[in-house]
């Protein structure tokens, strides 16, 4: 799925999280017909920590990085929504458990979809846990 450009190349953090959360939006409302991923805007996808590279760079099949982004990445688009903190992580996370995100997929996207969500899944998890290592 295409984000519209990624809202254009100067684009405020909080414009590009809003046409992303749109497409998100449109792709989420009704179950059982989503056919492509809501995928992360270039423009977001900016980390260069070796370790991201070498994640973001796996394309086998047998580890993580379908998505090609790493965790900085989604919290960089995330704080756009001016919402950001531990407890609307949680409910974003939410959105994109794979048993939830199974069922807004069509029958023939299914398993690439529900792949994708995991690692959004995991990645949202990733960013709940160091919300909550800031509390402490």
């Amino acid at each position: 799925m295409t984000i519209l450009g990624d809202a254009g190349p100067k684009a405020e953090p909080s414009e590009v999280y809003e046409v992303w959360k749109k497409a998100c939006d449109e792709a989420f409302a009704a179950e059982g017909t989503l056919t492509t991923f809501p995928e992360l805007p270039r423009g977001v996808k900016t980390c260069r920590e070796r370790s991201c590279m070498l994640r973001k760079g796996s394309k086998d099949g047998t580890s993580a990085g379908d998505l090609d982004v790493c965790i900085h990445d989604v919290e960089k688009l995330l704080k756009g929504s001016g919402c950001y903190g531990l407890k609307w992580l949680k409910t974003e996370r939410v959105k994109w458990h794979p048993d939830q995100f199974a069922r807004r997929c069509a029958d023939g996207f299914k398993e690439e979809g529900v792949a994708k969500a995991t690692e959004m899944f995991a990645l949202l998890g990733g960013l709940v846990g160091k919300e909550n290592r800031k509390g402490d």
